[in-house]
């Protein structure tokens, strides 16, 4: 009868609806869990002895190491104004010297002296696959005298432990996907690194700040048979 299919979409409108509120608060607790790695970074420029300028490094490795300890980050490098690693925390001595500024978001770092998030990035250190966070260090005269990366690295991390709170019901699930469309972190086993099914769509709402709800039919098949996933 149309009231009970009227029951219905009622029934699936809500649904949708809560799944893009849990959906959010998600985001929202990664995204600062994401802004308070990026303070850990931008915190040793501050200390007591800091400055890229002077002839001893020390007090910038202890900062390094302080910056690393306790943060969601695998690695940390400290580079110069033209992007050269001067120092690793843990020390990787093959990535010493290296050039970072050849990376997207470590040169636009570079230019603007913004902070600045990749996407799916490579790990200097051992080639892993990592998003990584810079941040722009100052020298006493307020120019850009280098910059400070870390490294997330994406494989045995807790980024899907993270967003497993908005993976509800049999089929539901969550991932983080980059403005290409990558898998960042999924809930879903082998999915990681992956294209994401709706990359496309999802890259239009990252580019346009927006959100959306709905539901799928085709796209996902277990044993053979079609299932309705709510995304």
């Amino acid at each position: 009868s149309v009231s009970s299919l009227l029951a219905v979409d009622e029934s699936i409108d809500r649904a949708l609806g809560e799944r893009r509120a849990l959906a959010q608060v998600t985001a929202g607790q990664v995204d600062y869990i994401v802004r308070q790695g990026l303070k850990m970074l931008e915190e040793p420029a501050a200390t007591e002895g800091f400055d890229l300028e002077d002839a001893d490094p020390e007090p910038e490795r202890r900062a390094l190491r302080r910056a690393l300890s306790g943060s969601i980050f695998t690695r940390v490098y400290l580079t110069d104004a033209e992007g050269e690693v001067l120092w690793t925390e843990p020390l990787y001595s093959s990535a010493l010297g290296v050039n970072l500024g050849f990376s997207a978001d470590a040169k636009a770092t570079l230019e603007s002296g913004r902070p600045s998030v990749s996407g799916l990035s490579t790990a200097v250190a051992d080639g892993e696959p990592v998003v990584s966070v810079v941040a722009p260090v100052r020298g006493p005269s307020g120019r850009l005298a280098g910059m400070i990366t870390g490294d997330i690295v994406l494989s045995g991390t807790h980024l899907g432990d993270m967003i497993r709170p908005a993976a509800v019901g049999r089929t539901g699930y969550a991932q983080i996907v980059d403005s290409y469309g990558t898998v960042l972190a999924s809930t879903r086993p082998g999915e990681l690194l992956e294209k994401s099914d709706h990359e496309g769509q999802v890259a239009a709402l990252i580019k346009e700040k927006r959100t959306s709800s709905g539901t799928c039919h085709g796209c996902h098949e277990t044993a053979g048979e079609e299932e309705r996933q709510t995304e």
